[in-house]
């Protein structure tokens, strides 16, 4: 997904849609040499139930810098950036624009959201931890406010962690009181290390996980447990410092494990690559995807769902919907709370098509059931001996056709009925 630095930006959500990058169709978008702008890539993005942090990457083309990819790494640009919504427009507008949060070229590893408060944290190559929360804007000793009566606001750091190691890959999560944060970070010269910070303390502990089978492709924090998904799944115990259970699960093929905690309902989700079988018992050239569902307290699941397309994104839901899914055709799927209790696989939704996306689901009219009623039609027709089952001679096919004057003429579904009857081999009743 693309965004560029306009002042709105595309979400998607189960309101409405938006998109994160203005479309140019018309604004030039070719450069002296007749060489396309590239714009930059949104790399990360969380939300709040009031904020949207996206964190953008762009960098020269290597066309642009003769092949030096030295060169092209040394500018790249990175953004944080802080969008509000707008309840009255359902979009989400620009506050904030943090240049560089990470040092000049560093890039941002990995973003993490507070499940309750106006606080983000973002991770980088400098090997630190930053925390971003929103101070009400002061002008002149006094809080601007917008022509609604609402406050605005600034994002700024608050607090700086160094983790004392350098790091190209990791992962961050808050706890539900928010006052713990763990990360996940590996470097190519140094295995996994699991750090818990107790952000009102600013202390720093090392979790006792263990070795890290492969790579750390999901973090997270329900109740006192803390989840570690990866080639394992691990379940920690963070109060009596203790493994609660672990799972080694296939090898990842096609699509990375994913995780999805849900603070609200107390359990978490993974999404799993595998392999569907046919009847002859071959494996399927198609990859599919399971989602299962899991108490952090105990090692059996609670659902299982039907293998499914290649799942790309999943998600936790606060409202009545546990999780939400994405698969590779662009399906929404949801599981309900119900479902993730009883162990019911939720059904596919019936995509919107054509014009039903524009003007919403269509309601039959009357007639437009009369017409619907007639594939109901239960015919039967004659033994295979009867000649007269098979042929039908053009009189009789004009008389059902052609009854008298127009103003006498029958519905057009009846007539259908007639001529089907007709050649079917039955009577008129």
């Amino acid at each position: 997904m693309i965004l560029s630095t306009a002042e709105f930006k595309p979400t998607f959500s189960v309101a409405g849609a938006q998109a994160l990058t203005r479309t140019k169709a018309t604004d030039l978008n070719i450069g002296p040499e007749s060489n396309t702008i590239e714009e930059p890539n949104v790399v990360l993005m969380q939300i709040s139930r009031d904020w949207l942090a996206t964190v953008d990457e762009w960098m020269p083309p290597k066309r642009d810098m003769n092949g030096d990819e030295e060169a092209q790494q040394t500018r790249r640009e990175v953004h944080l950036k802080f969008w509000s919504r707008n309840d009255d427009s359902k979009v989400y507008e620009l506050v904030s624009r943090i240049d560089g949060p990470h040092d000049r070229h560093n890039r941002v590893l990995d973003l993490a959201v507070a499940p309750g408060t106006h606080q983000f944290a973002t991770i980088g190559e400098d090997s630190l931890i930053r925390v971003w929360v929103a101070r009400p804007r002061i002008r002149d000793g006094s809080i601007v406010m917008n022509q609604q009566g609402g406050r605005l606001f600034d994002w700024r750091c608050n607090t700086t962690i160094s983790i004392d190691a350098q790091s190209t890959i990791a992962k961050m999560a808050y706890s539900p009181d928010e006052s713990c944060l763990a990360v996940a970070y590996t470097s190519p010269s140094s295995p996994w290390t699991i750090k818990i910070i107790d952000l009102e303390l600013g202390t720093i502990k090392t979790c006792p996980c263990g070795p890290v089978l492969g790579t750390v492709t999901g973090l997270g924090i329900v109740d006192r447990y803390l989840i570690v998904l990866s080639d394992q799944l691990h379940v920690w115990d963070l109060v009596n410092q203790q493994l609660v259970y672990g799972f080694t699960l296939a090898p990842s093929k096609g699509s990375p494990n994913l995780l999805a905690v849900n603070i609200e309902h107390q359990t978490f989700a993974i999404a799993l690559p595998c392999t569907k079988e046919s009847s002859s018992g071959t494996i399927a050239s198609k990859l599919r995807s399971k989602v299962i569902i899991f108490k952090p307290t105990h090692p059996v699941p609670i659902f299982v769902s039907k293998p499914l397309l290649p799942v790309t994104a999943l998600a936790a839901t606060d409202s009545g919907h546990c999780y939400i899914t994405v698969d590779l055709d662009a399906q929404v799927r949801t599981i309900t709370a119900g479902q993730a209790l009883t162990g019911k696989a939720p059904p596919a939704p019936i995509p919107a098509r054509g014009l039903q996306q524009i003007y919403g689901d269509h309601k039959e009219s009357a007639d437009e059931r009369q017409f619907s009623n007639v594939a109901s039609i239960s015919i039967q027709p004659r033994a295979e001996d009867d000649d007269s089952a098979r042929i039908v001679s053009p009189e009789k096919l004009a008389e059902v056709l052609d009854p008298g004057p127009r103003h006498t003429m029958p519905p057009v579904a009846e007539l259908f009925q007639r001529v089907a009857r007709l050649f079917a081999g039955m009577h008129e009743p």
